[in-house]
């Protein structure tokens, strides 16, 4: 199963939504009666959702840049967390 499209992009500080004019939620972070002390982790729990996209786009190209240099051992670890941020197994 594929994931939904990015970028995606921090909504009311709860959600993470699609970034165009589709109104797509993509994830609730946090309930909106979440206590004071825990808005600080909300947010940066927000902020990592939202680029997971983006990293995962990064991680791919690091990916063919080590493949063309042969290392092997971080091509291998890449590609795992590849797979695991799109729920693959394989």
């Amino acid at each position: 199963m594929a994931h939904t499209p990015g970028p995606w992009k921090v909504a009311d500080r709860f959600y993470i939504l699609m970034d165009d004019d589709v109104a797509c939620e993509v994830a609730k972070v946090c309930d909106e009666n979440i206590d004071e002390d825990s808005l600080g982790q909300c947010d940066a729990d927000a902020r990592l959702i939202a680029a997971a996209p983006e990293l995962l786009r990064e991680l791919k190209f690091a990916v063919s840049v080590l493949q063309d240099n042969h290392i092997a051992r971080g091509v291998a670890a890449a590609l795992a967390a590849i797979r695991s941020a799109e729920g693959r197994s394989d």
